[in-house]
């Protein structure tokens, strides 16, 4: 099983606009959805923006969150710090077992900082989650001669 971990992006997204291709509840079945504290604080903010629409989908996106079945909320990672982004938190739960979790994002940023360091990610492309094929060790693959 693995644990998807959600950036805020990702559920404002999930829980505003319709994904006929996607089917949480399916996905629910095989893996863990979670939540760390610092998303759930992110879209608390964004509830608050002065700009209507914003806080309109952060609100959808704490519904959906408060509402569903499917997300808990959890400390994943071990290390507290306040001064931390929420990025960089992101960033440092999924390095800290990369076997056993992945993160739903859309940001770009954060897309490039998962690319470069090979940790695992899935986003939305054309209305599907989409996943990058996991990197082998070369020494798993080499024949020996």
């Amino acid at each position: 099983m693995t644990v998807i971990v959600w950036d805020t992006d990702f559920l404002i997204k999930i829980s505003n606009d319709p994904l006929p291709k996607v089917d949480l509840r399916e996905l629910s079945k095989e893996n863990e959805f979670v939540i760390i504290p610092e998303v759930i604080l992110e879209i608390r903010g964004l509830a608050r923006s002065k700009n209507r629409t914003t806080a309109r989908r952060a609100e959808m996106a704490l519904r959906a969150i408060e509402e569903s079945k499917f997300f808990k909320s959890a400390v994943l990672s071990s290390v507290r710090q306040p001064a931390k982004e929420t990025d960089e938190v992101l960033i440092e739960v999924i390095k800290m077992k990369p076997d056993e979790r992945t993160l739903a994002t859309m940001d770009g940023t954060l897309l490039s900082s998962m690319e470069k360091s090979g940790l695992p990610y899935m986003t939305l492309s054309k209305g599907k989650l989409y996943s990058p094929p996991v990197a082998r060790a070369t020494y798993l693959t080499k024949r020996r001669k």
